[in-house]
Formats: C-alpha cells, sequence, structure tokens
C-alpha cells in the first residue's frame, strides 16, 4: 500500500472514531449534566 493512502485511511479512520466518542450517549450525558447542575446553582 502506498504510504500516502494509508496515512489518508488513518486520517480518516482517526475522524470516524473522534465523531463517535463525541456523539456518543455517554459523551452526551457528560455535556449535558454540567449544564443541569449550573442550571440549579
Amino acid at each position: 500500500i502506498d504510504d500516502c493512502i494509508f496515512d489518508a485511511l488513518l486520517v480518516h479512520h482517526l475522524r470516524i472514531l473522534n465523531w463517535l466518542v463525541v456523539n456518543s450517549p455517554r459523551a452526551m450525558e457528560q455535556r449535558i449534566i454540567p449544564d443541569l447542575h449550573r442550571g440549579i446553582d
């Protein structure tokens, strides 16, 4: 495999993994819960 193609695939794969992490329910909870606590305070 050409190094350039491999690098491109690797970057694309990392972006997909990052997207999955950002959009996972747990990530959403971590984002929403601090906002709720701020609202209560």
